[in-house]
C-alpha cells in the first residue's frame, strides 16, 4: 500500500478533479499517467485534455454507468488501479472525434442526445442510474422525434432514423448494447440506428 502511495504521488503521474478540461492538458509530457476518478465524463474530460500528450488514462470508476471501465473489466480499488500503473500496463484504444471533441464511449443523435440532455441540465454533483428514469421517461412522452439522415462511409444509409449512435464501446449508458459488435480497438466505430419509435414504443 505504501508503494502505491509513493507512486501516485510520484512527479510522473499527477492526478486531475477535471473540474476544467484545460486541468489535463496542463499535465507535463514526462507523465507516464493520469489517475482521473469518476465515471465516463471525467474519462472523457480527461482524455480531451491528454491528446497528443502521449500520457496513458488511469481509470479509477467511481462514477454512474462506467461503461469504458466495465468494457475493459478495470479493477475497482485503488490499489489495483495503482498497480496497474506502476506495471505500466496499457490498453490501446481508439477515440472518435465529433466536432472538435474526442469521445471514448460513443456519440448520439436524436432521442439519446435529448435524453443526456435533459439529465445533464438537471444533474447535480452526485448522480446514480436512478437519477436517469424521470428525465428519461419526460423526455420519451415530450420528444417529437425528428428524421436523422444518416451517412456511414460516405453512403447515405437512413433518411428516416430517430435514434442514432456512433459507438466505440458495446455499451451506451449501463442498460442497452447498442452496438454489441464494436471493438474499442479495430479502428472502426459502429453505428446504431432506431426508426418509427414513438412515446408508446419506447414506454
Amino acid at each position: 500500500m505504501a508503494r502505491q502511495r509513493r507512486l501516485l504521488s510520484s512527479p510522473r503521474v499527477r492526478s486531475s478533479g477535471c473540474e476544467q478540461l484545460t486541468q489535463a492538458s496542463q499535465l507535463p509530457r514526462p507523465a507516464a499517467a493520469a489517475p482521473g476518478v469518476g465515471g465516463d465524463g471525467t474519462a472523457h474530460e480527461i482524455a480531451n485534455g491528454l491528446a497528443g500528450k502521449g500520457t496513458a488514462l488511469a481509470i479509477l470508476a467511481m462514477g454512474t454507468a462506467n461503461v469504458v471501465a466495465r468494457q475493459f473489466k478495470l479493477p475497482t480499488q485503488p490499489e489495483a488501479v495503482a498497480a496497474m500503473v506502476s506495471a505500466c500496463k496499457t490498453i490501446p484504444m481508439d477515440v472518435g472525434l465529433c466536432g472538435t471533441e474526442r469521445f471514448l464511449l460513443g456519440a448520439g443523435a436524436g432521442l439519446d442526445a435529448a435524453i443526456v440532455a435533459k439529465v445533464e441540465g438537471g444533474r447535480k454533483r452526485t448522480s446514480s442510474l436512478l437519477r436517469w428514469v424521470g428525465p428519461s421517461i419526460s423526455t420519451i412522452l415530450s420528444y417529437r422525434y425528428p428524421k436523422i439522415r444518416a451517412i456511414v462511409d460516405g453512403q447515405v444509409v437512413s433518411e428516416t432514423a430517430e435514434y442514432a449512435i456512433v459507438g466505440n464501446c458495446v455499451m451506451s449508458a449501463a442498460v442497452f448494447p447498442a452496438t454489441p459488435l464494436a471493438k474499442t480497438d479495430d479502428g472502426l466505430l459502429d453505428v446504431c440506428l432506431l426508426h418509427e419509435l414513438g412515446a408508446w414504443k419506447c414506454a
